[in-house]
């Protein structure tokens, strides 16, 4: 008796047949993926500058120096030694 093939139609002695499926435990394929999620944090610094100031007296005390000179006017009479005698100069009529 002539067969034909279920599948492909020809002439042939060999009969194919198909069973159910055999099902395999599933392989498993692991596909990481990265999120990358930005978190912004905020360290606020804080600087305090404190100034100082410092007023420094300085006394400046000049000091003034008053010469007072008291002048005094003699009259002397001359006997008939002194006027033969030649004037003094520079200071020598003050000995």
């Amino acid at each position: 008796m002539d067969h034909r093939c279920s599948k492909c139609g020809n002439r042939q002695n060999v009969h194919i047949s198909e069973t159910d499926p055999i099902i395999h435990s599933p392989k498993r394929r692991i596909v990481e993926e990265v999120e990358v999620v930005i978190v912004p944090e905020v360290h606020p610094i804080e600087t305090i500058v404190k100034r100082k100031k410092i007023y420094r007296h300085v006394h400046h005390y000049p000091e003034k120096v008053i010469v007072e000179e008291e002048q005094l006017t003699e009259n002397v009479s001359c006997s008939q030694n002194h006027q033969t005698r030649p004037p003094r100069r520079g200071w020598d009529w003050f000995l």
